[in-house]
């Protein structure tokens, strides 16, 4: 049975009949999975493919398990990456959106590794970014994959009933229709949301909801850093499970903002740096998460409208737009541009 680091590229992943996959190249690697662009042999047709550890998955089918049920960290801890794939699976399955990442099939190959097929996309948000940063991402294109992922959230929200979460550049995947050289600027791009692992429903009662601490530090609002409340069911084998966070459909809009805020950038905003090492710091059992209930700079910091203006000063045409879109989704009452 192989690990998933023994993934390499020209691999064969047998589902059987006419299912088999070759790996070409790894786009991203996570603590949890690997994301390839991959080649679909039967059809001669190029495919993403999504792999997990194949020692996750002897707890595939008690994934479903009250996680008070725990024989130690590793064995809970398991079990909740096999919550997240079940879920993400029978997620991708209902959702039908240009800018939602399309599951094409799923099993497991002779060897145990999980296998997720999606549809072909070239690379993640961040390597287009770094690809295109030399060059200078004009606002045009910045506002565009924005306004991609409004849509594809708006459906998400509305249309299906969910919060992913974790909205960050890793997590949004891009294709290029015209050329594939990925440097070039005549490309027609498209961008998709992906990985829907810590996605929470919004169709119960209320939308806002309570729930254990999800997202990636860095490119997270206020709600997902500060928690709400102290977790009444404690879980003293993982620390930052002991509180609740509250969040709603507006959460992943904010996240949008500090995209948008990076695109134009190339930065984070203060405000994100600051949360990213507080949260660090807390998981990491380095400081209390009570410290992060005291009050900081949640929106733009004088330093990041500096960073802003020194951008948008070569683009006044967008200046409106691009304020109107930052003040909405960062929850801004003003924006001095």
């Amino acid at each position: 049975m192989n690990n998933i680091n023994s993934l390499v590229a020209g691999r064969i992943l047998d589902l059987g009949a006419t299912w088999h996959y070759r790996l070409d190249d790894r786009i991203h690697l996570t603590n949890n999975a690997e994301l390839w662009q991959a080649t679909w042999l039967e059809k001669n047709e190029k495919i993403v493919i999504k792999t997990l550890p194949s020692k996750y998955f002897s707890h595939f089918q008690t994934a479903k398990l009250n996680a008070n049920n725990k024989e130690n960290d590793e064995a809970f801890l398991m079990k909740k990456i096999s919550q997240h794939l079940v879920l993400e699976m029978n997620t991708l399955e209902n959702l039908n959106h240009p800018n939602i990442l399309k599951l094409r099939h799923n099993g497991q190959d002779q060897d145990d590794v999980m296998v997720l097929v999606m549809e072909q996309m070239h690379c993640d948000l961040e390597q287009f970014a770094k690809l295109h940063r030399g060059q200078g991402l004009a606002p045009s294109i910045a506002l565009d994959i924005c306004y991609q992922l409004h849509n594809g959230l708006k459906y998400l929200h509305s249309t299906a009933g969910l919060r992913h979460l974790d909205i960050k550049p890793k997590n949004i995947l891009c294709r290029l229709v015209g050329q594939t050289d990925l440097g070039s600027r005549n490309n027609l791009l498209v961008v998709k949301i992906a990985d829907f692992g810590t996605i929470q429903n919004t169709s119960s009662s209320t939308e806002d909801d309570l729930h254990i601490f999800k997202g990636t530090p860095g490119w997270l609002p206020p709600e997902q850093i500060i928690p709400w409340q102290q977790n009444t069911v404690q879980a003293p084998w993982l620390k930052y499970e002991k509180f609740q966070f509250k969040t709603s459909a507006s959460t992943d809009f904010y996240a949008l903002g500090l995209i948008l805020f990076w695109l134009l950038t190339g930065s984070k905003t203060n405000f994100a740096n600051v949360g990213q090492t507080q949260i660090l710091q807390a998981r990491q059992g380095m400081m209390n998460w009570e410290f992060l209930s005291k009050p900081f700079n949640q929106g733009l910091s004088g330093e990041d409208i500096k960073r802003l203006h020194s951008v948008l000063e070569k683009y006044p045409s967008h200046i409106n737009e691009i304020r109107q879109c930052l003040k909405i989704w960062l929850r801004l009452s003003s924006l001095p541009l």
